[in-house]
């Protein structure tokens, strides 16, 4: 709540005026918004509660009358909301707002936070317009988090593990979701009753896709802990990480990224699916956040203010360094993106298909059942190769459906051999490559530089809106067919354009119509049939940017030419596997980014991915490394190496779980419902969420609203005095 005197207006116009014209030129804006939540502060404080008109008038004195004037003094044409979430406006001339409950998914945007319920379960997330909030935390690397902190912080019930929160009871809630999902301390709850029938699933065609024959498989009975090993290559040369109460610590911080990226995964991709739903019709995901800007200055370890790397919603690091989180987001928000879902209550499962391009797309789908044991490419069967599977533009829908117990499960279980396979055997890996598009009437492609003329903002070389209209409906003129292009510019082979298209349109079409690949679990990972082993670092190699081999990889190499701070020299690193192992993940305290992470290594498969330095931290850019520095950074890499794989990592929580379950006795019950049970308003869209500095997370409640004042008092009043002293 903000006062409404002329001076501090005056004041707040200016500074509007001052700030719209510096950052006009950023081509990423969108539209401008006057605030975060203070329109959903209005339900968080007893005195907005009871003279609700008054705040309604400063408000819209501040966000309406002085905000938005002062912006469309610097540019008539700007997209203005004067708060997020809100339930949008009826009018612009005159602007007119739409008062109401901002958690209403009808209107507007929502914030969504809920820590409760199953996190993992597309139905938690409600149908929304737009929803341009949405976050769920996990822990830094502990390359990262051990910087800045001591050997005794490194444990789930260290003091300093509590003091790092950000969020009230998140370790408890991060535990109890791990436990739903990963940990086999509570019963198994993944089942699929049914007989067998003639329910076959049907792609885009309606044709039933066949399963092929698969040889017969056989569990691992290995079972060894550790890290991976190769040469100087292994253990963190910190001995103290590697007590019982750290690698716990260390597996939790790994789980909480694994479960952070699969969250995020589930809510993206459901409300991806409900573009077309008229329900709700989403068009927009934001999540919260993107980065963590906590530096590592402090003067006292437990100094409260002090900035310092701890637990966040971010998916980059402080440094800059990815979570797992950021490295599955360029699969989920791919703009041609495949994703899965099981209905447990229909018992069913569904492939859609999403396309947020300007042009409609045709490519192929294949859909493979890959049991946890497998241990050679003939132990996959393969359910589905279905060509020409085509999505038009700005379009979402489902391509492909089953029922698992009357057609997958059968199908698995005859391709097998007639192994025992059950859903807790198994797992979907859904691809679909796009192999050609076409021209939507009226719109321009996607592909080339093209955009409508607009008017600039300020003293801007750039225009936002002509940025965002540069997808938007224009007449055939605009649109053209490219006759005009001069032979130079015209590619002689591009399959996803067709021929005579532009070259560098080409190139874009390349890049941005990859493979998408997405995977479907059957089973909760605590209850599935996990092979065991140990994942090996078989060769650490400088890649030399003139005498190095070329990625062959299209993911990582489309990464790296999107990364403009690394060198164009990197390390390999070679990796292998005698079993199935999930979400192998690889950890550095170098400056750099691996360019690969959190991936499922085949053991037929082996690996390499490439670590992007940093520049210049390390050696020049004009000259590159000398053999010297080679070495040295190589050595380094090497000691810091840190390879994590969800097996392993559930294995070393599993086995520290009794001191796991003695440390949280206390700070409440943090146990998780399934979706669209009664939990307290967690499950609905919030008004509340990490944006706005000092706004409580779903589930809590302002400071005044539980402690009494004079206690507060108090308490500063001997703060101060034991600072002073």
């Amino acid at each position: 709540m903000y006062p409404r005197d002329q001076a501090f207006l005056q004041e707040v116009s200016t500074e509007v005026e001052y700030q719209a014209a510096r950052l006009s030129t950023h081509p990423s804006i969108a539209l401008w918004g006057g605030n975060n939540e203070n329109e959903a502060a209005f339900t968080w404080f007893g005195e907005t509660l009871a003279r609700p008109q008054l705040y309604a008038v400063d408000y819209s004195t501040l966000f309406v009358d002085t905000i938005r004037r002062a912006l469309l003094s610097v540019d008539p044409s700007i997209i203005y909301l004067d708060t997020s979430p809100s339930n949008g406006i009826y009018s612009t001339e005159p602007y007119v707002k739409r008062w109401g409950d901002v958690a209403d998914p009808h209107f507007g945007d929502v914030h969504f936070y809920d820590y409760s319920s199953d996190a993992l379960d597309p139905l938690t997330y409600p149908p929304a317009k737009f929803v341009s909030e949405f976050g769920y935390m996990s822990f830094p690397l502990f390359s990262v988090y051990q910087k800045v902190t001591e050997p005794q912080d490194w444990a789930i019930n260290a003091t300093m593990t509590n003091f790092r929160l950000r969020h009230a009871n998140g370790v408890q809630q991060l535990l109890a979701q791990m436990r739903l999902h990963f940990l086999s301390d509570t019963p198994p709850v993944t089942t699929f009753s049914g007989s067998p029938d003639s329910n076959q699933p049907s792609n885009e065609s309606g044709t039933p896709s066949q399963g092929t024959p698969a040889g017969a498989l056989r569990p691992s009975e290995e079972e060894v802990a550790g890290t991976a090993t190769e040469g100087g290559v292994g253990p963190s040369p910190v001995d103290s990480s590697h007590n019982g109460a750290a690698e716990e610590f260390r597996a939790f911080v790994y789980l909480s990224q694994v479960q952070q990226s699969l969250v995020y995964e589930t809510a993206i991709s459901r409300w991806r699916r409900l573009k077309k739903d008229p329900s709700a019709v989403t068009y927009g995901v934001l999540y919260w956040q993107l980065n963590d800007i906590w530096q590592q200055q402090q003067h006292s370890r437990f100094q409260v203010g002090s900035d310092v790397q701890g637990p966040s919603w971010s998916s980059i690091n402080y440094g800059g360094a990815w979570k797992l989180l950021h490295h599955t987001a360029r699969a989920f928000f791919q703009p041609v993106a495949v994703s899965g879902v099981v209905d447990r209550q229909e018992q069913t499962v569904t492939v859609h298909l999403v396309n947020d391009l300007s042009v409609g797309v045709t490519g192929n789908l294949t859909i493979d059942a890959i049991p946890y044991t497998a241990t050679n490419p003939e132990d996959i069967i393969h359910l589905t190769d279905s060509p020409g599977i085509s999505v038009a533009s700005f379009d979402a829908g489902p391509i492909w459906n089953a029922s698992i117990p009357g057609w997958l499960l059968p199908t698995v279980l005859n391709a097998s051999g007639g192994g025992a396979l059950g859903p807790q055997d198994f797992f979907l890996r859904l691809r679909y490559c796009p192999t050609g598009t076409a021209a939507t009437p009226g719109y321009h492609s996607p592909f080339t530089a093209a955009a409508a003329p607009g008017p600039s903002i300020g003293n801007s070389s750039s225009n936002p809106a002509s940025f965002l209209r540069a997808s938007s409906p224009v007449s055939e003129e605009e649109a053209g067919d490219g006759s005009a292009l001069p032979a130079s510019a015209v590619s002689s082979d591009c399959p996803m354009l067709g021929a005579g298209a532009d070259a560098e349109a080409c190139d874009a079409a390349q890049r941005m119509l990859q493979c998408s690949q997405s995977f479907v679990y059957l089973s909760e990972f605590r209850d599935a049939s996990l092979a065991q082993g140990q994942v090996e670092v078989t060769g650490v190699e400088w890649v030399d940017r003139l005498g190095g081999s070329s990625l062959t990889d299209p993911s990582q190499a489309a990464l790296l030419g999107s990364l403009g701070n690394v060198m164009e020299d990197r390390i390999a690193v070679h990796l292998s596997a005698p079993f199935l192992a999930l979400f192998v993940s690889l950890e550095s305290p170098l400056q750099g980014q691996f360019l690969l992470n959190g991936m499922h290594l085949l053991p037929w498969e082996n690996a390499t991915v490439h670590f992007a330095l940093h520049e210049p931290s390390l050696c020049t850019v004009q000259k590159g490394c000398s053999s010297d520095q080679r070495a040295r950074i190589l050595e380094e890499f090497r000691e810091g190496l840190t390879v994590q794989w969800l097996q392993q990592e559930v294995g070393v929580m599993e086995r520290q779980g009794a001191a796991m379950d003695g440390a949280h006795g206390s700070g409440g019950a943090a146990g998780v419902q399934q979706a669209g049970q009664e939990n307290g308003g967690s499950g609905q869209a919030q008004g509340t969420g990490g944006g706005a500095e000092g706004s409580p997370k779903a589930g809590q409640l302002p400071l005044a609203s539980s402690v009494p004042v004079w206690i507060i008092v108090i308490i500063a009043l001997l703060t101060a005095f034991v600072s002073w002293t």
